[in-house]
């Protein structure tokens, strides 16, 4: 533990932040603000403390991490310290560190824009099944007329991400969620949605973990060869090496994070077969999390010359490897499969894309053809059902 105690001494001492008390104490003290909290919030976040981190939600995550690492990974994720700072720049970082001190940053902007990106989708998905619903059952009286509501009520949203996007990209000040997306949280799914947005913060902290624990960060031979190991076991099943082919190192390196930490949050590494609800939230948290990256900072395309690849390729990793995962598995018993959802956030990373492009002047990519991406997504499941069942 001397390792994480150093680490965490290292975070607080660079960033000029308390070691006692919650970031949240640290955040509304800095704002003064303090008179805001009860007289028990008020002791509880003053006296709160961590050795894996300064937040709770975070702390929960990496905790929830290090159980599903595989065994020859526990003790150096054990060593992890992950921070959370009062930046503006919708970003996480892995601080490259001397031995085996291992430091994530966080910034809290970050955090703040995920639950918008998680009821901009819930409420699209939700819609996409109902009308997907009503096809297989017969009931198509009505059907373009609910195609265009939902088409109607997506583009609402993403018109208010589109804005609230221009305020969460400036990095001289931390803007709030949209209170518009907030309020179209009804009763019903407000579980739902508080069930997302905790597995978007898994796989922002796996991913840089994943840094840490795949070598990217260091010349430990040791680490290098616990990485090696790990990566060949998930090539196996995943076919890892073509779904990188062609990168410079620095992006394949950026693909292998994210396949690591959606392995990670799936429960590839723990005993026993991947269940769907796991795998559901997985496959929620790394792709909403990417949408919201995309649409706030543009990088949608891949260039060879950055330093990472774009939001479309990182995504496609992501479904390619929940493809290869699900090959074998038949229907749930709701006659529901994880290709299932894999669809629907392929449609909706790509109509996020074009949205993003209608409110960018300069933009020439593929426009958004709403009534197509809802067909092609529906009209794929009945052939997928069939399939799966016939197995």
């Amino acid at each position: 533990m001397s390792n994480l105690r150093k680490a965490r001494a290292r975070f607080f001492q660079e960033r000029k932040m308390p070691e006692v008390g919650s970031f949240f104490y640290y955040f509304m003290k800095k704002a003064d603000r303090l008179d805001e909290l009860s007289a028990e919030e008020l002791k509880k976040e003053a006296e709160w403390r961590d050795d894996h981190s300064n937040a709770e939600y975070i702390s929960d995550a990496l905790s929830e991490l290090i159980r599903m690492s595989p065994d020859l990974w526990k003790a150096s994720a054990r060593n992890v310290f992950v921070g959370l700072v009062d930046a503006a720049e919708v970003n996480a970082t892995a601080w490259r560190t001397d031995k085996d001190k291992a430091i994530v940053e966080i910034n809290l902007q970050f955090l703040l824009v995920l639950r918008d990106y998680v009821i901009a989708f819930d409420e699209f998905g939700a819609g996409l099944r109902k009308v997907g619903a009503d096809i297989s059952e017969g009931r198509l009286e009505g059907l373009n007329d609910k195609i265009a509501l939902l088409q109607e009520a997506t583009e609402e949203n993403w018109n208010a991400l589109n804005l609230a996007s221009e305020e969460w990209a400036r990095p001289d000040e931390i803007h709030p969620g949209t209170q518009f997306l907030e309020g179209k949280v009804s009763a019903a799914r407000e579980d739902v949605v508080d069930r997302i947005v905790p597995e978007c913060i898994k796989f922002i902290v796996g991913h840089e973990i994943s840094h840490h624990m795949l070598a990217h960060l260091t010349n430990s031979d040791n680490k290098r060869k616990l990485a090696s190991k790990v990566l060949r076991e998930v090539g196996a099943d995943t076919d890892l090496q073509s779904i990188t082919l062609g990168l410079p190192r620095e992006q394949a390196d950026e693909i292998n994070a994210d396949v690591i930490s959606f392995l990670l949050c799936a429960g590839y590494f723990t005993e026993g077969a991947i269940d769907f609800k796991t795998l559901y939230g997985a496959q929620m948290g790394a792709i909403l999390t990417l949408t919201g990256l995309g649409h706030i900072n543009g990088y949608w395309e891949t260039d060879l010359a950055d330093s990472h690849p774009g939001i479309i390729r990182r995504a496609n990793a992501i479904s390619a490897v929940t493809r290869s995962l699900t090959s074998q598995m038949l229907l749930g018993p709701h006659r529901d499969h994880p290709m299932e959802l894999a669809f629907q956030l392929e449609s909706y990373v790509m109509l996020a894309q074009g949205y993003w492009g209608t409110h960018k002047a300069s933009y020439s990519g593929p426009v958004p053809q709403f009534a197509d991406y809802v067909a092609q997504t529906i009209l794929t499941l009945p052939s997928l059902r069939r399939n799966l069942s016939a197995k």
